[in-house]
């Protein structure tokens, strides 16, 4: 359950066949945005948010999980699911063994309709060192796009 204060935003890719809502608190600029240097998220420049509870994510289209584009590697435990028309990395989801929780990660410039321009990374995943279970820290660690 979202927390009282939260609001539903919707997001889309470039082309809007991949469209869904999440909750998350209004505040744009109160959110913990975050940078990850490993190979997917350095090369694909994903801006990433976790949202506190993702079962306040919900796919509006296409009509199952089945028709967003699929990729997986290394451990194989997150999907990273794109539009198979316009190719825009809209979101990642699943069960981290190193972690030991399930994740929701939204590429945050896929979000409809957010002024992210008084936002920034605040905290920096070590994911091509997979330092996952040491969580993110408050400095850019190389190599990334910071």
């Amino acid at each position: 359950m979202s927390a009282p204060s939260d609001i539903t935003y919707s997001g889309s890719c470039h082309c809007g066949q991949v469209k869904y809502q999440v909750d998350l608190p209004p505040d744009p600029t109160t959110w913990e945005l975050t940078r990850c240097n490993c190979t997917i998220c350095h090369k694909k420049g994903y801006l990433s948010m976790y949202p506190k509870d993702v079962k306040t994510f919900t796919l509006v289209s296409p009509a199952s999980m089945e028709e967003v584009g699929n990729y997986k590697f290394g451990s194989l435990s997150l999907n990273h699911q794109f539009c198979k028309n316009c190719g825009t990395n809209v979101f990642g989801h699943g069960w981290i063994d190193a972690t030991g929780r399930d994740h929701l990660i939204i590429n945050a410039y896929t979000l409809d309709d957010v002024d992210l321009s008084k936002t920034k990374a605040r905290k920096y995943w070590d994911g091509r060192a997979e330092k996952w279970t040491e969580g993110p820290g408050p400095e850019p660690v190389a190599p990334g796009q910071w």
